[in-house]
C-alpha cells in the first residue's frame, strides 16, 4: 500500500467513526394543512380509519401510537367524543419497508429518521423504515384537514421512550396558527 492509499484509508476510517456516532435529536416532520379551514372550531374529535398490520406487534404498537396521540391531543385542550358528531377525526397509518444504505447521503437520510446503528452495519444489512402519518379529518367529508408525516427508522419506534417523541413533534404545529 502506497503511503497515499494508507492516509487515505486512515481518514476514510476517522470519517466512520465520525459519521457512526452522529445522531440527529428528532426525525424531521413533513405537515400540511387546508388554510380554508377554521382550526379554531375544533374542540372535539374521534378515531377515524387506522392502518396498521393485524399482528400482535401491530396491535399493541396501535395502542401505543392512540395512547400517544390522546395525550398530546388532551393536553392542546381536545376531548375525545364519542357522540354522532365530533369536530374532527384522527387517523394515522404505517408503512414498513426495507431499505438499503449504498451511499453517505442514504445513511445520513438513516440517522435523520433516527437510526443509530453503525456505518458498517447499515451499509451491509439495510434497515427497516417506517413512514408514520397523522391526518386530521373533516368529519362530514372525510378529507384531510391536517397531514404530517415522519419517517423513521423502525428500532427507533420500537423504543417506547421515543415513540411519544416523535408524535408530540409530529403534532407540534396542530392546530396550524393562521397566517397574520
Amino acid at each position: 500500500m502506497s503511503r497515499s492509499q494508507g492516509a487515505c484509508a486512515i481518514i476514510c476510517t476517522a470519517l466512520c467513526m465520525v459519521l457512526s456516532g452522529c445522531r440527529t435529536s428528532m426525525p424531521r416532520v413533513a405537515a400540511h394543512y387546508d388554510p380554508a379551514i377554521d382550526f379554531s372550531l375544533y374542540r372535539t374529535y374521534e378515531w377515524g380509519p387506522v392502518s396498521v398490520a393485524s399482528t400482535e406487534q401491530g396491535r399493541l404498537l396501535d395502542r401505543r401510537i392512540r395512547a400517544a396521540i390522546e395525550d398530546r391531543l388532551a393536553a392542546k385542550g381536545f376531548l375525545r367524543q364519542s357522540a354522532a358528531s365530533p369536530d374532527f377525526r384522527v387517523a394515522y397509518g404505517i408503512s414498513i419497508r426495507d431499505q438499503t444504505i449504498d451511499t453517505l447521503d442514504d445513511f445520513y437520510a438513516y440517522r435523520e429518521a433516527g437510526g443509530s446503528g453503525n456505518v458498517v452495519n447499515t451499509f451491509t444489512e439495510g434497515y427497516e423504515q417506517g413512514a408514520l402519518r397523522i391526518e386530521i379529518l373533516d368529519p362530514h367529508s372525510g378529507q384531510p384537514a391536517w397531514r404530517a408525516v415522519v419517517k423513521v427508522a423502525i428500532e427507533e419506534v420500537q423504543r417506547d421512550d421515543r415513540l411519544g417523541d416523535i408524535i408530540a413533534e409530529m403534532l407540534q404545529t396542530f392546530p396550524p396558527r393562521p397566517a397574520p
